[in-house]
């Protein structure tokens, strides 16, 4: 379809990744929730059994999934969630679909399933945070050794267990979906799962996938861990089904994609006559908001007639065809099948490593594996028939770090942030790419307790910040000790500058004041406790102790010097109330670095506005 121009813009094949989506799909309950990245032609189908909706919706056809308005990455079906198109995007709408598990008490569990090329993205060490039910990462066109500091991505979630899974390997994923449900839902929290797997095609049908791996390398993962084949191989060696059974099903299942295809073809296009239809749930509202109040502009329903549109949720999915055509081959009722080890991170036990799969699963699980291979054929001619349309695919520390590494001068970078920040996805993103290119970064954490007015017990899953960069080694630190933290920058300063990369430092002090002047500090904490903090921790009087019992300095000194300091500071505080305060014509002031231009351009060339030198630089 793509090769035919039916479907224009991207398109994302899941082809070789089928295992996956089947395996988990097989233990889903009807509670249960998936949401995923714009790779979702095979959890489409899997979700709403609805070929020719998922097909014609790739194509932008009206009778799409989502009316064709959403195309090949916005697909939607009952607790199917999409197909999302920004890269890492459903890491956190799942973390919110799962709190909605949690809020209504249904024992549902949300998988959110997001590729190694979204492993890095913030969003997911937030959402990983917020404590949600389950996450898996099963790239694009960069090798993981080349993006990501660590590639073992089922640890990444550090305090949330993980397990690896082979993701060619559909019984493996299967029993994988069973043991993540029972352990979510025994109330263990999270769970993170890495399913290992390999998409045959490139990232997209734009790409050809052989500019960053060789033909060589797919032909041979196609011949030796093709899921489907090796599940086929699987099923018929025991004697669980027959080859003439399955070849029945591969038949059958490419005359109904066929029979799609061509429906398909005929189908009309979303117009810019739908654009304003679907706005409201329910379409219930006669009219929508124009530029004024006072305009409206009428709320379209272009479904008046019952012919015309069929809710989605009243759509059936045809009943799979199971052959009942006689054979020379006996069949077993059942079998057990032997699973690849699985990779446990925190975890003292793991799935099962054996799986017992009957005769109708096998048939099942075949289907379903075929009929998205041959879909992702489809839709791959589709793209190239130009019918699928569309595209919608602060790290100041470390990138101060890379410029000291690029200058080779031998810096080092100490970029600060409080416990409030330490929750943020540009800190992990951060973490990545300093251990990735062995930046020489200080990441600096100054846990204080309170996160603006949230104590970090309320506002991290884990608070041994010096831990969190999971890969990067880190350290604890007295933060009202400036003896210590003197020491400790003295070893981070030796330890990056000896090559090893980035280091964590979790500096624990104590603010005396609240967030900010507007911040009295006493709704989420008691005078009492800033009271006792001063009298036993304070870092001045604790140090000026300190050099006094060892007779260092003279109290006549440390005097002499408190009124000095006052003395500077009222002076500058008396400077600064009469100085004058900076004017609008001044905006436009200390642009350029050295202040050499006379001009620069205003509202129009024809009318340029003067370039201020508010004052000389040095």
């Amino acid at each position: 379809m793509y090769k035919e121009k039916l479907i224009r813009g991207f398109c994302h094949l899941y082809t070789g990744q089928e295992a996956v989506a089947v395996g988990i799909h097989s233990m889903l309950r009807k509670v249960d929730t998936v949401v995923t990245s714009y790779r979702c032609h095979g959890w489409a189908q899997l979700m709403s059994g609805d070929m020719f909706g998922v097909l014609a919706e790739i194509a932008g056809c009206k009778a799409g999934r989502s009316r064709g308005k959403g195309g090949s990455m916005h697909i939607y079906a009952k607790n199917f969630y999409g197909g999302n198109a920004i890269v890492g995007s459903q890491i956190a709408l799942g973390a919110g679909i799962a709190f909605a598990h949690k809020y209504r008490n249904d024992g549902g569990v949300c998988f959110a399933v997001y590729g190694d090329g979204a492993a890095n993205q913030g969003q997911a060490f937030e959402a990983y945070n917020i404590d949600p039910y389950l996450y898996f990462c099963v790239g694009m066109g960069t090798s993981i050794k080349r993006s990501s500091a660590s590639t073992e991505f089922y640890k990444r979630g550090d305090y949330i267990p993980g397990v690896w899974v082979d993701g060619m390997d559909v019984l493996a994923c299967r029993e994988a979906a069973r043991y993540a449900i029972e352990h979510c839902t025994s109330g263990k929290g999270p769970l993170i799962m890495e399913m290992e797997t390999y998409r045959f095609t490139g990232h997209s049908m734009s790409d050809p996938g052989t500019s960053y791996r060789k033909r060589e390398e797919v032909k041979q993962m196609r011949e030796n861990r093709d899921p489907i084949k090796v599940f086929r191989e699987k099923v018929t060696s025991t004697g669980l089904v027959t080859a003439e059974k399955l070849k029945e099903i591969a038949n059958r299942i490419r005359e109904e994609v066929n029979d799609a295809s061509e429906r398909m073809k005929v189908e009309k296009e979303s117009g810019p006559e739908d654009l304003a239809a679907d706005i409201y749930r329910k379409n219930l509202h006669p009219f929508i908001r124009g530029i004024r109040p006072d305009a409206p502009l009428a709320h379209a329903n272009f479904y008046k007639q019952e012919d015309d549109f069929i809710p989605l949720e009243k759509k059936k999915a045809a009943a799979p065809v199971v052959s009942t055509s006689s054979s020379k081959f006996s069949t077993k009722s059942e079998a057990t099948f032997e699973i690849k080890p699985y990779k446990l991170h925190k975890l003292e036990q793991g799935p099962a490593t054996s799986a017992t799969l009957s005769s109708e699963d096998a048939l099942k699980m075949y289907e379903k594996l075929a009929m998205l291979r041959r879909i992702e054929t489809a839709s791959g001619n589709l793209y190239k028939e130009k019918i699928i349309r569309g595209f919608c695919h602060l790290y100041s520390g470390a990138g101060i770090a890379l410029a000291h590494k690029y200058r080779g001068d031998g810096g080092v970078c100490f970029t600060l942030y409080g416990d409030g920040a330490a929750n943020q996805g540009q800190l992990f993103e951060a973490y990545n790419m300093a251990k990735l290119w062995d930046l020489p970064c200080v990441f600096v954490c100054e846990n204080n307790g309170y996160g603006m007015g949230t104590s970090v017990d309320r506002s991290s899953a884990s608070t041994d910040y010096y831990s969190r960069g999971d890969y990067v080694p880190g350290i604890w630190v007295d933060g009202m000790d400036v003896i210590a933290t003197r020491e400790a920058t003295r070893y981070a300063i030796d330890y990056c500058n000896s090559g090893k990369g980035p280091l964590v430092m979790e500096m624990e002090t104590y603010r005396y004041s609240g967030h900010s002047m507007s911040d009295p500090g006493t709704s989420y904490r008691t005078r009492d406790e800033v009271q006792e903090v001063r009298q036993t921790r304070d870092p001045i009087t604790s140090f000026k102790e300190k050099i006094l019992s060892r007779e260092l300095v003279t109290p006549d000194q440390l005097k002499e010097i408190d009124a000095q300091v006052r003395k500077e500071v009222d002076e500058a505080t008396k400077q600064a109330k009469s100085e004058p305060e900076v004017g609008q014509e001044e905006l436009t002031g200390d642009i350029y670095r050295n202040n050499l231009e006379s001009l620069i351009r205003g509202l129009h060339p024809a009318a340029p506005l003067q370039h201020y030198e508010v004052a000389p630089r040095n």
